[in-house]
């Protein structure tokens, strides 16, 4: 039995059992995007016909690849990554100040859309705007010296005046009490994997904000509202259902988010997929 993960060790396994290893070969999918199945890529993914199974970590990565190789579908499988948060202590009261606070886990860079969600928020009417709080944390910098869209960000706050409204914060180890603090938990991103930040606030309990990417139909379900994220204005009516709801129902959306997460993510569930796989 081999199981292998990453391009490359993919291919060497399917490699190996072109070759005549005879042992069972698992291959995963962790982040799949349209680039995966281009160029030199392509002719990595050709060998997968040997492989016995192909997990996949996301709906979205399983229907990928049904679209690029369709003779694949019946050794395609999806297993959701197990999210185990720490148990936090940190106290929560609903919209303690008045104000619905989001909070954002992600580093600034382009196709996690902060510009996009500014401009969006920059939408909001200014009642609206006092209702609101806006907290992103995450790495400045995508390559050394390259903070780039950190700058701009800033910039465009500035420029619409939005300092009292979206707060920009480096990355913090404190990142799950940051979210157990706030009213919800979004994800503005363009392009995306299986998004930890949502599967993690999921487990905290939290209503989820959320870009039409990834498995959102799995992740936004009765706990929150998704979006188109190349248009501003469904970001901002998002947000401003989130902002129009009450607090009952938030509560209700977090008690659904905890429902979600206990069905697709809990360790044991994920531990038997794994050993029917096996077996």
């Amino acid at each position: 039995m081999l199981i292998t993960f990453l391009e490359v060790p993919n291919f060497l396994g399917c490699l190996s059992r072109f070759l005549g290893a005879k042992f069972k070969l698992i291959t995963t999918e962790c982040s799949s995007k349209d680039s995966s199945f281009e160029g030199r890529n392509r002719i990595f993914n050709f060998f997968e016909r040997y492989a016995d199974f192909k997990v996949c970590n996301s709906e979205n990565a399983k229907k990928k690849w049904e679209k690029h190789f369709p003779e694949f579908k019946n050794k395609l499988r999806v297993i959701y990554n197990p999210v185990i948060v720490e148990n936090n202590h940190t106290n929560y009261s609903i919209r303690c100040n008045g104000k619905t606070e989001i909070v954002v886990a992600a580093s600034y860079q382009g196709l996690k859309n902060p510009l996009g969600m500014i401009e969006a928020v920059n939408i909001l009417s200014d009642q609206e705007k006092k209702k609101l709080i806006i907290r992103w944390y995450g790495r400045k910098e995508i390559t050394d010296g390259d903070s780039s869209v950190f700058e701009r960000s800033i910039e465009q706050i500035e420029k619409y005046n939005l300092q009292n409204t979206i707060y920009l914060y480096p990355e913090t180890k404190e990142i799950h009490n940051k979210m157990i603090e706030a009213d919800a938990v979004a994800l503005f991103s363009t392009v995306e994997g299986l998004p930890n930040s949502i599967c993690e606030a999921l487990v905290l309990g939290k209503p989820i904000i959320m870009s039409r990417v990834s498995d959102y139909e799995v992740l936004v379900n009765g706990n929150g509202f998704s979006f188109d994220p190349e248009s501003n204005e469904d970001i901002a009516n998002s947000i401003r259902k989130l902002i129009q709801t009450s607090d009952n129902e938030l509560v209700k959306m977090g008690d659904q988010s905890k429902m979600i997460a206990n069905h697709y993510f809990k360790t044991e569930k994920i531990v038997a997929e794994w050993s029917n796989l096996f077996n």
